[in-house]
């Protein structure tokens, strides 16, 4: 196998039995023992973690036994494992952090006006919130081109001052990412032209 289970929630124990059963179907727990070199008193335990998690079913047989179920249907058990423990995870740091965070933000907000922000969720995040904060109307543009306009652009500068066209693919990799509210197109614009399109879509004063 190429992936670990492990990202499924199991443990190394778990995932060496349900690749056996896997293998073997229908087999009792001294069988699995007997495979795994897992000691037999601690395959129940295995087996009955496997239960609950929605990878194996029990047989009521004597002596007991037990069959895998399909990959397909112990991914989705799994995924309704993690989303049951997200959301209550979510509700208990809801409960009791935001609050503390509340309280803290109050006095480790930036009074200035730029932000240096990582990640585009947090981009988003951050001017969702600014959003929500204004008292006016907020209306949001994002300005793109493309990569032989921006190397062209960049070729024009002083020198001293251009990046070199594998930064720029850098970089223009890195913002293509990010778009939010209009996407307006620049490529070949003046500036007067941009700005005419972006007050375009703003509402007129009657």
């Amino acid at each position: 196998m190429t992936i670990s289970l492990s990202e499924l929630g199991l443990n190394k124990y778990e995932e060496r039995v349900y690749l056996t059963l896997i293998e073997e179907g229908i087999s009792s727990a001294k069988n699995i023992s007997d495979i795994t070199g897992i000691p037999y008193g601690k395959v129940y335990e295995v087996m009955n973690n496997l239960s609950s998690k929605g990878f194996l079913v029990i047989l009521p047989s004597k002596p007991m036994k037990f069959q895998a179920v399909s990959p397909k249907e112990a991914v989705l058990n799994a995924k309704k494992n993690m989303q049951e423990k997200l959301e209550k995870l979510e509700g208990r740091m809801v409960k009791e952090l935001e609050p503390v965070f509340a309280k803290t933000k109050k006095f480790l907000e930036p009074k200035s006006l730029f932000w240096m922000i990582n990640g585009r969720a947090n981009v988003n995040n951050k001017i969702e919130e600014l959003i929500k904060k204004s008292k006016y109307p907020c209306f949001s543009f994002t300005l793109k081109t493309n990569l032989n306009e921006c190397i062209s652009r960049d070729k024009k500068r002083k020198k001293e001052k251009r990046i070199g066209p594998d930064r720029i693919k850098d970089v223009f990799n890195l913002v293509m990412r990010f778009d939010y509210g209009k996407i307006i197109d620049t490529n070949n614009k003046t500036p007067a032209k941009i700005i005419k399109e972006i007050i375009s879509y703003l509402p007129q004063a009657n």
